[in-house]
């Protein structure tokens, strides 16, 4: 004996008796959908032993597959019951159920799979059957050096840096304030951190980090970054808590401790890293400098936001 998944109408709105022989309107437009979905249901599946199915009495639609085949009464289980991944199938099913909670007929729909009828008529009209996401993207974030020359700058909705490099071309996201204090380098030699942040097979999005005034401070800043970046040991946190305590008792450069700070102020950032830097600067007077206070606050508050509790 056929397995069939069969879709009754059953009465019209006002509860008056339907047969293919008496359809109102809104019966042939659910008639047409149910028929439609079902063929296209069964061209997915490339199988020459399905047949369908008009019976009277009510309006009956049904499609019907041989026992053996087994597939196709668990493809349309899989819709049912929410597990299926092929979007297809679940697109034809959500036409269907569309029209079953749209218009307020009376319907009735049963899947019959080895000899088990199995009412399926409330998942139609209280499920919503959801298309099958693909995998989430994963953004990979990094910073970057880059030594160019700046080409163009400004824009009036959106600002950003245009800088030629040798072997690429970089558009960078800043503000205007960023964008006026790099401006008088046009068409001159740059030396740059972005942060540059993209998904796979998709074009990189850069935004403006920092700069420096000669390739110099941008080679120092750049060995810093790199060896900072690249140890797995935890010395890496005694060279950063170091640097930080040199800059404060020899030149004293908030400025220079400043460009220490942006080049870790990032979710992405190790915990350990930001968490020694806020430890440095703790004895530090901050009133007096909002720029200082500013990127502490920022460290301070990705730090609670990549904690379990909301810590530092």
């Amino acid at each position: 004996m056929a397995n069939e998944f069969i879709i009754k109408i059953n009465k019209d709105r006002n509860g008056n008796d339907l047969s293919l022989t008496n359809m109102s309107l809104e019966a042939i437009e659910a008639l047409h959908v149910f028929l439609t979905s079902l063929k296209d249901f069964a061209k997915l599946q490339e199988n020459q032993n399905l047949r369908f199915t008009l019976r009277d009495g009510c309006i009956e639609t049904a499609i019907s597959y041989p026992e053996a085949d087994e597939q196709i009464g668990d493809d349309i289980n899989s819709i049912l019951d929410g597990s299926s991944e092929n979007n297809d199938f679940i697109r034809i099913f959500k036409s269907i159920q569309n029209k079953v909670q749209a218009n307020g007929l009376d319907y009735s729909l049963t899947h019959k799979m080895n000899n088990v009828e199995t009412d399926v008529t409330n998942i139609f009209k209280t499920k919503r059957f959801a298309y099958r996401r693909g995998p989430k993207k994963t953004w990979h974030q990094e910073v970057i050096f880059i030594d160019g020359v700046l080409i163009d700058n400004g824009g009036k909705v959106i600002t950003n840096l245009h800088v030629e490099t040798a072997d690429a071309e970089y558009t960078i996201d800043s503000t205007r304030e960023e964008s006026k204090i790099v401006r008088e380098f046009l068409y001159e030699n740059v030396y740059l951190v972005a942060a540059k942040r993209y998904h796979d097979g998709e074009k990189p999005h850069y935004k403006f980090v920092d700069y420096y005034l000669s390739p110099e401070k941008f080679r120092q800043y750049k060995d810093f970054y790199q060896q900072i970046n690249s140890d797995q040991t935890l010395a890496k946190y005694d060279k950063i808590y170091d640097t930080i305590m040199e800059i404060i008792n020899g030149s004293g450069s908030i400025n220079e401790v400043l460009k220490v700070m942006r080049l870790f102020n990032f979710s992405f950032t190790d915990r350990g890293i930001i968490r020694t830097i806020l430890m440095a600067l703790k004895p530090i007077d901050k009133t007096d400098n909002q720029k200082l206070k500013d990127l502490y606050d920022s460290l301070a508050k990705k730090l609670r936001e990549t904690s379990t509790n909301n810590m530092i």
